[in-house]
């Protein structure tokens, strides 16, 4: 979470100095979370408040998936809690995986293991190298041993068959939110922060747009309002979104 952004030169700014919490939507919820609903939301977890339960937060690329993650890993660092990037399990692998047996070695747990709470981020990493039946038949078993997991995963990687929530009442979701107005403002005055290569006419470009132009839909996805920011794409000389994305990709 303290480590630099990746566009980020010597003394550039870090992780934990932008950092917008994003507003969640829990499955079946008629509002989105803010910042403290989500963070109680989880302690309940995380204390054992709540029944185990299996967690799916859903965005697209760049919403700030991981970063939430990272966020999690400062504010609860029990020792019954473990942070692991699906990404480095299955590395180089091409064939199907057994996901939990492959994850208790990891992990150094086994199938007595209880009590634990698991945040495992980018299960759209695995999810193609999945055995459908046995990785429910799996969840199923960490949930009686009273172990919790937190998923981050890109939509469309879930099993259909665990959006049943009348099958499997354990399995929640919690969809994250592009930046709105305010937070991408805010976001703005964070990076703007004692950081001189910024561009004021980069910032006011930025700041003109509203919420009903097109364009708002990609600057409000964090990584592309940092790429945009960092290297002080004027937004008033685009003309198309094509060509936003050309500068920015």
């Amino acid at each position: 979470f303290n480590s630099f952004l990746f566009l980020e030169k010597e003394n550039g700014k870090r992780l934990s100095d932008v950092y917008i919490v994003p507003q969640i939507k829990i499955s079946g919820g008629k509002e989105v979370m803010c910042e403290n609903e989500i963070y109680s939301y989880i302690k309940n977890i995380v204390d054992f408040k709540i029944n185990s339960i299996v967690f799916f937060f859903i965005g697209a690329a760049g919403v700030g998936k991981s970063s939430l993650m990272y966020k999690f890993s400062t504010m609860f660092t029990e020792n019954y809690i473990y942070y692991y990037s699906l990404k480095e399990l299955i590395l180089n692998s091409e064939k199907k995986v057994h996901f939990f047996e492959m994850l208790n070695k990891a992990l150094h747990l086994n199938s007595q293991s209880m009590n634990l709470i698991l945040f495992l981020d980018g299960f759209d990493e695995i999810a193609n190298l999945l055995d459908e039946d046995e990785f429910i038949y799996d969840l199923t078993k960490y949930h009686d041993n009273n172990i919790s997991i937190i998923f981050t995963t890109r939509p469309g990687y879930i099993f259909e068959s665990l959006y049943g929530e009348n099958i499997y009442p354990f399995i929640k979701f919690g969809y994250i939110e592009p930046f709105q107005l305010k937070q991408v403002n805010n976001w703005l005055i964070k990076y703007k922060r004692n950081n001189e290569s910024v561009n004021d006419r980069t910032i006011s470009s930025i700041t003109a747009i509203t919420e009903k132009e097109k364009i708002f839909e990609i600057i409000s996805i964090p990584i592309i309002l940092y790429i945009i920011t960092n290297q002080n794409i004027i937004l008033s000389e685009i003309t198309s979104v094509g060509q936003l994305y050309e500068k920015v990709f």
